[in-house]
């Protein structure tokens, strides 16, 4: 298949900033200033290494929207408990060993669940079962109702947010920003799977400096989510969520392949009820 061949004069730094030529997106109209890595709201400069390890994840995101003065609202969703049905079929004994290896092997390696049996069933040589193939590709896409807009005016509703729900579910913040006088953009946003360590923190680091992203990174219970600081276009948040997607032992594909089929992206904002608070570890 004939590649497209790409247009030598659109600029290719896919972030809102200073042009780096080895990123591939594509240049949208800047929501803020680039001189330097700060962000400008009413005459201040706020810098994202202001943003101090162990600040909360919903203050710190609070402080980059604020900073954007182009920015209306932003959306969260108010997303409620909800538990997956497990497949059921009539299992064979050496399936019921295939599962047992691949629950292992999501201990020890944070791979995810399906993917898991998928890959001890090809190891295996079994024919993976459909109920399998089902719940693997299962999709709980976005719900209108479950939208709710919240204005820059309002923005310290995130921290109010950002507490565990004793009921079940959990608020998430989207990737859509609405721009004043129309038009949106998009918050960059990555959730990685990779253990939590301090080589893990490097290698999170290298991604996200090879994919051209600044902004926060947020431990979470298992791994890192990213929040960057620079909006992208909505074509272009496409473009770099399909490109992270490439890191898939790093970066959580099937969490940017939901992303990727609901068009806009959501990270958790509030903790679980169990869970570790979700912190600020890095600016990059």
């Amino acid at each position: 298949m004939d590649r497209p061949r790409r247009n030598k004069d659109v600029n290719p730094r896919g972030l809102v900033g200073a042009i780096q030529p080895k990123n591939l997106y594509t240049l949208v109209p800047p929501l803020m200033s680039q001189a330097s890595r700060t962000l400008k709201t009413g005459g201040a400069e706020v810098s994202v290494h202001s943003i101090v390890p162990g600040t909360s994840s919903a203050s710190a995101i609070a402080s980059i929207i604020a900073a954007l003065p182009q920015v209306e609202a932003v959306e969260v969703l108010d997303i409620p408990a909800r538990s997956n049905p497990k497949p059921r079929w009539e299992i064979t004994e050496e399936e019921r060993d295939a599962i047992a290896e691949a629950k292992q092997l999501r201990a020890t390696s944070g791979v995810p669940y399906w993917e898991a049996v998928i890959l001890r069933f090809q190891m295996r040589g079994l024919v993976v079962p459909l109920p399998v193939i089902e719940a693997t590709g299962r999709h709980h896409g976005d719900h209108d109702e479950l939208i709710e807009t919240v204005s820059v005016d309002q923005i310290g509703r995130l921290v109010a947010m950002a507490g565990p729900r004793p009921g079940g579910g959990f608020w998430a913040l989207r990737s859509r920003l609405a721009l004043r006088g129309g038009g949106v953009a998009s918050l960059p946003m990555l959730d990685f799977r990779i253990p939590c360590s301090t080589t893990a923190m490097k290698t999170v680091e290298r991604v996200l400096q090879h994919l051209g992203l600044r902004g926060i990174v947020v431990q979470t219970d298992h791994s890192y989510h990213f929040i960057g600081n620079e909006p992208l276009s909505e074509e272009a948040a496409r473009v770099m969520l399909s490109r992270a997607s490439l890191f898939g032992p790093i970066v959580d594909q099937r969490w940017a392949a939901h992303q990727l089929i609901d068009g806009v992206s959501a990270l958790r904002l509030s903790q679980r009820l169990q869970g570790r608070t979700l912190q600020v570890v890095r600016t990059v």
